[in-house]
């Protein structure tokens, strides 16, 4: 693949560009309208300009480019709460039980969504088409003005009601890159590129509390140089040495305010409230990226044929913060009246890292041989071979396991392989500690192929039929070494049916 980036020439030239969208401009949403509920503001400021030209005529040459982009993103979320009567019955219904420390915590939940944005708009329900009651743990409606035995008081009120949220979140991104022409002699050229690229995206906007938002900060730096030497008017070797580093963290603008207003995510499985939480569970997450890679390609013509053969490295270091997600646990709700009774959830879910982060190092060398035969004027045959060497994923930290031997061959089942099975201990059965992700890895990915072009005569040039056939490798080393740093790196605890209340 090549990409070509514009450069300065021996005549000044450049250009500014600007854009605007705002509230002014757009109309609120038909759904909005049906349910009262006012239009988000909404703003968008666009720019971008470039400048170039020669710095020395005919010999070195500038070339500058920006562009910025801040946003105003706007959201129409359904939101559902609890109503007033409903959180009193559970408040009284606890206090009942002698579960002080309950109370704080459903209390501190309640005064939370009752000042979540929009509160004042809502009206009795979680459905439009159901607007008097909530959902039961198998999914069908629970019409709360009949007596509920949880609470042994014949409530006749509504336990949800419903708003549409209309806030909104900043997001902005600046990119700035800048190239460097430079005209050696005759034979050789070199130019030298820069850029960057710096944004903060509005990941998740919360309609209870901007507190549970999550953003991602994610800045890049590239760098390239790319060298160009003509042999005579027949042949031309170009090299480019090129370097990259990029982070995409995934959290909230402050984890500890996150942490101290809601501990834990609660997830309403049976869709009887909105989240309470956000989807904090999920973060921190994210990676950083050092990328460092070198080409160089050979290209020359004779009679018919025009030969090319070149060599590729390429090498990443990732450092992966994913193993802190449920670092905060995961508390899932199945069903109404345990939610009543004083469980915070039926399941909770949480991880415990032993490293919050790990780095991993991939690389990959190859080569190449090619040969364009023109067979006819009209008849273009390309016969190819590529020939690569994909390191075995590493990991700093020696954070990888495997298994003994292929897993059909474990034995670890009192009821199988005889009397002294149960005797064999989980951890013989793992290889822990290991600094290479995959116990044998293809050393050389032989990778011949096969293409041609055909212009049928009676059409001219305006038809060309292409084909060709090949072997292509593509292992997603990135994608291995996340799912097998996972499960060696992560304790994972998952508690059952009403074990967890605040007490």
């Amino acid at each position: 693949m090549n990409i070509l980036t514009r450069s300065g020439t021996n005549q000044f030239h450049g250009d500014l560009k600007y854009f605007w969208d705002g509230s002014a401009l757009n109309a609120n949403s038909f759904f909005n309208n049906a349910s009262g509920t006012p239009r988000s503001f909404v703003n968008a400021n666009q720019y971008g300009g470039d400048f170039g030209g020669p710095i020395i005529k005919n010999k070195l040459f500038g070339y500058f480019n920006t562009e910025g982009l801040y946003l105003v993103i706007p959201t129409s979320v359904k939101t559902v709460v609890p109503t007033e009567q409903f959180e009193n019955d559970v408040i009284a219904s606890l206090q009942q039980q002698g579960l002080t420390n309950s109370v704080a915590f459903y209390q501190n939940m309640f005064n939370l969504y009752n000042n979540a944005p929009g509160i004042s708009r809502a009206v009795p329900g979680n459905n439009p088409t159901d607007p008097t009651g909530c959902q039961t743990g198998a999914g069908g409606p629970l019409l709360f003005p009949t007596v509920d035995p949880a609470f042994g008081n014949g409530s006749t009120s509504p336990c949800a009601q419903y708003f549409f949220s209309n806030v909104s979140a900043k997001t902005h991104e600046q990119l700035y890159s800048f190239r460097i022409d430079y005209n050696i002699g005759a034979h050789d050229t070199i130019y030298g590129r820069y850029q960057q690229d710096k944004g903060l995206q509005a990941t998740y906007t919360d309609p209870i509390n901007p507190a549970f938002n999550d953003i991602s900060n994610q800045p890049e730096y590239q760098g390239q140089i790319n060298e160009t030497h003509f042999f005579g008017g027949s042949a031309v070797n170009q090299a480019i040495l090129s370097g990259q580093w990029y982070s995409a963290g995934f959290s909230q603008p402050n984890p500890q305010q996150a942490f101290q207003t809601f501990p834990s995510t609660l997830l309403f499985n049976n869709g009887l409230f909105s989240n309470m939480g956000g989807i904090d569970y999920a973060f921190p997450h994210g990676r950083n990226v050092t990328q460092a890679q070198f080409s160089d390609d050979f290209s020359k013509n004779f009679s018919n044929h025009t030969l090319k053969f070149g060599v590729k490295f390429r090498r990443n270091d990732v450092t992966d913060s994913s193993f802190s997600q449920l670092s905060t646990g995961l508390l899932v709700s199945l069903s109404t009246s345990d939610f009543i009774a004083g469980g915070l959830g039926d399941i909770l879910e949480q991880q415990f890292a032993q490293r919050n982060a790990q780095r991993f190092t991939f690389w990959t060398l190859g080569g190449y041989v090619e040969d364009d035969y023109k067979i006819r004027p009209n008849l273009t045959l390309t016969f190819a071979l590529r020939l690569d060497h994909a390191a075995n994923p590493s990991c700093q930290a020696n954070c990888f396991s495997n298994l003994v031997e292929p897993f059909p061959n474990l034995v670890n089942d009192p009821t199988l392989g005889g009397a002294n099975a149960a005797n064999v201990p989980y951890n013989q059965i793992i290889n822990s500690g290991l600094s290479t992700a995959l116990k044998d890895y293809t050393k050389l990915e032989w990778a011949p192929r096969f293409g041609f072009a055909w212009q049928p005569g009676r059409f001219g040039k305006s038809l060309v039929v292409r084909g060709g056939f090949g072997i292509f490798y593509d292992a997603f080393p990135g994608q291995i070494v996340d799912n097998l740093g996972e499960r060696a790196e992560r304790e994972h605890v998952r508690c059952g049916r009403r074990l967890f209340r605040a007490e």
